[in-house]
């Protein structure tokens, strides 16, 4: 069955309806974004860890996440090239606004943690 075909060969749902019946197949993505936007802990992370490895792998993580985010940043401003222009209005409204919070994101953690590593080296 294809998205705009409706069970009893009725006519495909337009308007709230047609809201209604998408909601479920974005609603995943809604909730990424909203955490995009907000400088969150990953699961696990405590910053007010007292020990220096703790920290270091926290740093570690956070380059490793912004290294990727830079790296897709990077490769979706190479690929907007190569798509029409709704497309990249599309992308440069969505995926690309994402891209953008989660790096800014990711940037913040990992200058927390460089902070944080500092503290503890020199408690050490």
């Amino acid at each position: 069955m294809h998205d705009t075909d409706v069970e009893g060969g009725g006519s495909p749902p337009t308007g709230d309806d047609l809201k209604e019946h998408h909601a479920h197949r974005f609603s995943h993505y809604e909730e990424a974004a909203k955490l995009a936007m907000v400088a969150h802990p990953l699961p696990g992370e405590d910053i007010d860890t007292p020990y220096l490895d703790d920290a270091q792998m926290w740093l570690g993580v956070y380059r490793e996440l912004l290294a990727f985010k830079e790296t897709l940043l990077r490769d979706t401003g190479h690929a907007l090239g190569t798509i029409s222009a709704p497309g990249r209005e599309e992308v440069g409204k969505t995926d690309k606004v994402i891209l953008d919070a989660e790096a800014r994101r990711f940037r913040q953690r990992l200058s927390l943690w460089e902070r944080r590593c500092e503290e503890l080296a020199t408690k050490s």
